[in-house]
């Protein structure tokens, strides 16, 4: 699949035209390089997996602790940004140069399934999501920021329904296997339904509104950090994320900062980003406090989240 993106380290990685053009062969899970990285690996931090362009594994705010690559160069290391960014979202560590993600400190897990931001195939997201059911022991929270578009075809995981493809098969296998998988929920401005793995009930499918003060109530000023853009109202559901009945939670994902690979920081909007916070929460509370389903997770998300008006989902903020 290709998708398109806005923006230096990307406004989205869901992209409104998204092409099947890429479908060649991709790594088995048997064939998959697990790699080690720099970070501390004591096991009572949380664990969080990012399906991404990989992660910056020299940063020194992300604890990075090793993962895997599915594109066959061995390497989880970021040459795009567009992981780092979402692992900073989740668990940066305090006292560097954006605040500390809800996550502070976790065991950061690069799963590299994308080498660029605006390059990702079918292959290698079902190969990274395989990868952490095989790993499922030693993974809290897996994080997907990828998608595009979700054939018609039965969207659970129960027994004997049909999959719409490799992203359900794979994704069927994490549930399976008791990870939770939050997920953007997309870029376009439409119904979320119609995008993978969003579309799919064992995910937990996040939206991004817009947020200037970091408080509910709509008081803070209109905010806009893309050119020619028109700004956003505080406290709103954000104009370009996607919508819909398969939306789970929503979080601030207009004009953050982020890390960035080597150093510095970016200000960039998307569900993306929306999804590093939301994992982080999930991750920072752990599976007893959450359980590990996704109707658990909803459960556990309706009870934390603030209700706002005009947002129409349960609302986490940092």
């Amino acid at each position: 699949m290709l998708a398109t993106v806005i923006g230096l380290v990307a406004v989205t990685l869901l992209a409104a035209s998204v092409a099947r053009a890429l479908e060649a062969r991709s790594l088995p899970v048997a064939e998959v390089v697990s790699i080690a990285g720099t970070g501390s690996t004591a096991r009572e931090a949380p664990r969080i997996a990012i399906l991404d362009t990989g992660i910056d594994v020299s940063h020194p705010h992300l604890n990075v602790v090793g993962g895997a690559s599915c594109l066959g160069d061995g390497s989880i290391d970021d040459g795009d940004g567009h992981g780092t960014a979402v692992a900073g979202m989740a668990a940066a560590t305090a006292g560097g140069q954006v605040p500390a993600g809800p996550a502070a400190g976790a065991a950061l897990l690069a799963v590299r399934v994308a080498a660029r931001a605006d390059a990702v195939r079918d292959a290698d997201l079902a190969c990274g999501l395989q990868w952490v059911a095989a790993h499922a022991a030693s993974i809290d929270v897996a994080v997907v920021s990828i998608g595009g578009d979700v054939d018609q075809l039965d969207r659970t995981c129960e027994e004997g329904a049909p999959r719409s493809g490799s992203i359900h098969a794979a994704v069927c296998a994490v549930a399976a296997a008791g990870v939770p998988m939050v997920v953007s929920a997309g870029n376009d401005g439409r119904d979320a339904g119609s995008y993978e793995p969003a579309a799919f009930a064992d995910t937990i499918a996040v939206a991004a509104i817009t947020d200037s003060d970091g408080r509910p109530g709509g008081i803070g000023p209109a905010v806009s950090c893309e050119p020619g853009e028109p700004a956003e109202p505080d406290d709103s559901l954000a104009r370009y994320s996607n919508h819909g009945s398969v939306v789970d939670v929503a979080a601030p994902g207009t004009c953050v900062e982020v890390l960035l690979p080597g150093g510095g920081t970016e200000v960039v909007s998307g569900t993306s980003f929306a999804v590093g916070t939301v994992a982080g929460q999930i991750a920072a509370a752990g599976p007893a406090a959450t359980g590990t389903s996704a109707d658990a997770v909803r459960d556990w998300i309706a009870r934390q989240g603030t209700r706002e008006p005009g947002i129409g989902y349960p609302v986490l903020r940092p």
